[in-house]
């Protein structure tokens, strides 16, 4: 028996953004052109990973996209997409919580593979929020 549909904006939301091409000509569309230039958008490729414990899927549809840079650097910028319907003041610390478990994943796989000795020289990978809201009142969480 499928489960009633608690959350139709999130289900939309997943289902709309869980498309390459979407998110790519969102990504093409709405990041500013400094970010945008450093993205080589053909590498973007959607994460299967789930990084959202209970308390958070109530406010996260647990979308993440993977990108190389485009001048070759051994780097990722991971794009997290969540929207909003309504002004969260917490938005910042629900994204952060997200990002530590995005670096922790990562850290796991590089010791995995080995490459314990060159993380050390590395920097985590740069994670890039991204907040869509369309609720009626006015955003005013600060930055």
């Amino acid at each position: 028996m499928a489960q009633p549909l608690t959350n139709p904006h999130d289900h939309f939301f997943k289902e709309l953004f869980s498309r390459r091409d979407t998110a790519r000509d969102f990504i093409h569309h709405y990041l500013p052109p400094n970010i945008l230039a450093h993205l080589d958008l053909t590498t973007l490729e959607i994460s299967k990973n789930s990084f959202i414990d209970v308390d958070l899927k109530e406010h996260f549809s647990d979308l993440l996209y993977k990108v190389s840079l485009n001048k070759g650097q051994a780097a990722y910028i991971y794009l997290l997409f969540d929207h909003k319907s309504y002004p969260d003041p917490l938005v910042a610390y629900q994204l952060l919580r997200y990002m530590v478990r995005i670096w922790d994943l990562w850290l796991k796989q590089q010791a995995e593979k080995g490459e314990r000795k060159k993380r050390q020289a590395k920097r985590l990978p740069a994670i890039m929020p991204l907040v869509l809201y369309h609720g009626e009142k006015r955003w005013r969480v600060k930055l």
